[in-house]
């Protein structure tokens, strides 16, 4: 609240009630946060560079979020056969099913290789219910998804370093 809403002396203000020190909260808190000088205002990311853009945002997610949860689609080709899926590990996950790890499993047998659409989220919970809702989505919903973050279909697992 702006020193002007209460009377000068008063004691109305709240923050004369409790000193933040003596409530566990340090008066650094409440400073205004400095510009890291480390950042750049120009990237030299472009508006049409979305392959740079879009590794560029998830390399800083990891780094800033730390634990991120990957909603994610893998196909075997421009429509083919699509899985959806959500992981916390999402380098492992990738791998896994490019390898082949669970022999029988749909990607395996459809052999979906592509990460072709992902989603980044903070919390599982939320990932769990977006990969749900997906899941119940009719085909051609799927396709506008991935086409819209992907249009050709490619392997967006080299951009994110998977």
């Amino acid at each position: 609240m702006s020193a002007g809403l209460w009377p000068a002396g008063s004691g109305a203000c709240p923050t004369n009630d409790v000193i933040p020190a003596q409530a566990g909260i340090h008066p650094e808190v409440f400073q205004r946060p400095r510009r890291a000088s480390h950042l750049r205002m120009d990237s030299g990311l472009r508006r049409n560079d979305t392959e740079r853009v879009e590794s560029a945002v998830s390399t800083w997610l990891v780094h800033v979020m730390g634990k991120i949860y990957l909603v994610y689609i893998m196909a075997n080709r421009k429509h083919g056969a699509i899985y959806t899926g959500v992981t916390g590990y999402p380098e492992r996950r990738v791998w896994q099913h490019k390898n082949h790890v669970f022999k029988g499993s749909f990607t395996d047998r459809y052999d979906c290789h592509l990460l072709v659409w992902y989603e980044v989220h903070e919390n599982v919970e939320a990932a769990i219910l977006r990969e749900k809702r997906i899941k119940d989505w009719h085909r051609p919903w799927k396709d506008r998804l991935i086409e819209a973050m992907n249009p050709d279909w490619r392997d967006l697992s080299k951009d994110l370093g998977l």
